[in-house]
């Protein structure tokens, strides 16, 4: 179901809640097995080893360390891994770059997602020979503060990847982003424009009435999917926030995303797996593996592929 921005903030009683909890999951889904599979849509690596040091994570911080796919992979175990779509945190182009290479030799990363600094002048001559890489799927504007998204360097630079058909995300924290991303997404319909971690609620949906109003006007444009990522703490204390997003956007533009390694800060990656399965029951593939395969381009796979070698999923 789709809302214009115009509507009332959709709610629901505790009874229908309760109805459409069984009716969206399955609460019988055999969550410990292992062919659950898994297409990451928002991970982090770094190598504290690289000569021209790391901008992320801070050196006070608790994930300062190197963290690569393999640490990854076996943060996911038992789950059936296809892999991941590497997303990087810094503007400079040495880490563009090195983020890239990594997804050339690492089969698990399957796409990645840069910064290339669409804001600077320049930017169709980078763009250019990035485009050659079968693994570069997009962009990623951050830290969005740091924009205007009104710029018309920036502009230009959206049109080109507009063109290209290249996926646009960023994170929307207050509500004056919120209403620039669902501008921008109504302004280049034919990208895909992806909303980092569910729009940053700041408390679960049924007491944030602004991010509420905010996200139905996103979910009004049909070329706009979540990323089901970024939530602190237990997933359980968040499953109204997730109703109100799978109300909004459906199965098919809800995207599974651990934010690794951030998340290694709460409870085990796993248990939030399982937990996503037993709540979308029988649209779990699409929410876990499918949906992140299409926005990003990547062919799914036949039921049998390797999901560790580098091959259409």
């Amino acid at each position: 179901m789709f809302l214009a921005s115009d509507q009332p903030v959709p709610s629901m009683t505790n009874d229908a809640l309760l109805e459409s909890q069984s009716l969206m999951g399955d609460e019988t889904v055999d969550t410990t097995r292992e062919d659950l599979c898994i297409l990451d849509s928002h991970v982090h690596f770094c190598d504290l080893a690289r000569p021209e040091g790391v901008v992320w994570p801070e050196a006070n911080s608790s994930l300062f360390r190197t963290m690569l796919p393999s640490d990854w992979l076996a943060a996911m175990q038992p789950r059936n891994a296809y892999g991941c779509i590497a997303v990087e945190t810094s503007r400079r182009p040495e880490d563009d770059e090195w983020l890239l290479a990594l997804a050339q030799r690492e089969p698990l990363v399957r796409g990645v997602v840069l910064n290339l600094q669409p804001d600077n002048p320049g930017f169709s001559e980078r763009l250019g020979p990035i485009c050659q890489a079968e693994a570069f799927v997009g962009i990623r504007l951050r830290p969005i503060v740091h924009y205007d998204l009104a710029a018309d360097t920036l502009r230009d630079s959206l049109a080109l990847l507009h063109e290209l058909q290249k996926t646009i995300e960023f994170g929307a924290r207050d509500s004056t982003h919120k209403r620039q991303f669902a501008e921008l997404a109504s302004a280049y319909p034919n990208t895909t424009w992806i909303l980092d971690h569910c729009g940053h609620p700041t408390a679960p949906a049924r007491n944030d009435t602004d991010w509420k109003r905010a996200m139905a006007d996103i979910a009004a444009r049909s070329n706009t999917v979540v990323k089901i990522s970024g939530l602190a703490g237990e997933i359980d204390t968040w499953r109204a926030t997730f109703d109100y997003l799978l109300e909004l956007f459906g199965p098919t533009r809800l995207l599974y995303g651990s934010n690794w390694p951030v998340s290694t800060l709460h409870e085990a990656e796993e248990d939030r797996i399982g937990t996503f399965a037993r709540w979308l029951g029988n649209d779990r593939h699409a929410f876990l593996v499918g949906n992140a395969a299409r926005v990003y381009g990547v062919a799914p796979s036949d039921a049998g592929a390797s999901p560790h070698a580098k091959q259409p999923l």
